[in-house]
């Protein structure tokens, strides 16, 4: 009988331990995932700010390997990424995040790629001119994927 209560104790004990650690990496997770969030869309009025003042210089020095620019213009077409040719991009007019910016003036979006592996993020924010300037991350940590992929950004 002792032996039985000891292992129902250890049971629970266990039992509660595996719940509270998983509540935790939860938490903690979706803790990052909105400040992944937070940071891209500071980052992003900060390079809109840049264009807004045609300070290119700023925009360039501002680039990171890890974030990647866009600028869409009015017809949808690239005039400028950080990572590809503008002119050998195709049209981003209909992109979700996109379409939002130039409909409530800032947008966001992810999207997984199953051949790479990662999803990406974007943030997008309209400029006075009408172009849209878009900045993207990628998360490759399959946790956070999951967690980026599965939730809409608050």
């Amino acid at each position: 009988m002792r032996k039985r209560i000891l292992y129902s104790i250890l049971a629970v004990a266990f039992t509660s331990i595996i719940l509270v650690a998983t509540i935790g990496m939860v938490v903690l997770y979706g803790n990052l995932n909105n400040q992944f969030w937070n940071t891209l869309r500071a980052e992003t009025k900060l390079v809109a700010a840049g264009l807004e003042s045609n300070n290119y210089e700023y925009l360039y020095r501002l680039v990171g390997p890890d974030h990647r620019i866009t600028v869409v213009k009015e017809d949808g077409m690239v005039e400028y990424d950080s990572w590809n040719n503008a002119a050998d991009m195709e049209y981003h007019g209909n992109r979700p995040e996109v379409v939002a910016a130039r409909r409530y003036g800032e947008g966001e979006s992810s999207r997984h790629s199953a051949t790479m592996g990662e999803t990406s993020v974007y943030c997008a924010r309209l400029l006075s001119d009408g172009r849209v300037v878009r900045l993207s991350s990628t998360y490759d940590d399959k946790m956070s994927l999951l967690l980026i992929h599965n939730s809409e950004p608050t």
